[in-house]
């Protein structure tokens, strides 16, 4: 049996200031979609690599539920088996140096898949001593792409991906660091919500593909839920 493809695709042109682009931070290796950074430009890249932050703070952004389990909702079984996130302007908030160079990165990207769910590590080694209360940013770009059985029985491969948006991301941190301390946390970026509410069985499949309009209540729903599905776990 042929299993269909369900799309979910926004294509829209992002213009980002030069200054916002000029030195940038990744979490994971591999361009930014329809990013380009400046060659001339040195890379600003943390030296933290996961594990436990010798200084600052240090965030372990983690994918759940594990790819390849199953969840339900409205009678849909959902697994998810590959994500992509790119964020820029990610910025610790408290009352010590919001926003600049020590606590900001220009340029994050998440990624997960099948054989690769290792955390992925953001780290912020120049963070002053502080209290923090939230992390913000702006997801500009994802991928997601799974398999969903309908509640009549029929299969299907999904991908929602937009290459260009501007999604607003906050969650709360509630740190206090001291000064020559160490402290990391794990952030976890839920997969389960964010998919679980497309309205799958509207969805008409004509060649094996559906395009979904950029305006349709099924990308609506799956912006309104990045937004609210990242949060510190520790």
């Amino acid at each position: 049996m042929t299993i269909p493809m369900i799309r979910l695709r926004r294509r829209l042109v992002l213009s980002l200031a030069g200054s916002m682009l000029a030195v940038f931070t990744t979490a994971c290796s591999g361009p930014a979609p329809g990013i380009q950074a400046d060659a001339d430009v040195p890379s600003s890249d943390s030296g933290f690599i996961g594990g436990e932050i010798d200084s600052g703070i240090g965030l372990l952004f983690v994918s759940v539920p594990p790819f390849g389990e199953t969840f339900s909702h409205d009678g849909n079984t959902i697994s998810v088996r590959s994500a992509e996130f790119t964020i820029v302007d990610l910025r610790l908030i408290g009352d010590a140096a919001s926003g600049d160079f020590r606590t900001s990165k220009d340029l994050v990207e998440l990624s997960w898949k099948e054989d690769k769910e290792e955390a992925v590590p953001v780290g912020y080694e120049d963070a002053p001593p502080g209290m923090y209360s939230r992390v913000r940013g702006t997801v500009v770009g994802f991928s997601i792409k799974g398999d969903v059985e309908l509640d009549d029985g029929t299969e299907a491969e999904f991908e929602v991906e937009q290459e260009s948006v501007s999604l607003p991301i906050e969650f709360s941190l509630a740190l206090s660091l001291e000064a020559g301390e160490g402290q990391t946390l794990t952030v976890e970026v839920d997969l389960k919500n964010i998919t679980e509410e497309i309205p799958f069985e509207d969805l008409t499949v004509e060649n094996g593909e559906i395009e979904i309009d950029e305006d349709s209540e099924a990308m609506e729903k799956v912006e309104e839920k990045i937004g609210e599905s990242f949060e510190v776990t520790d």
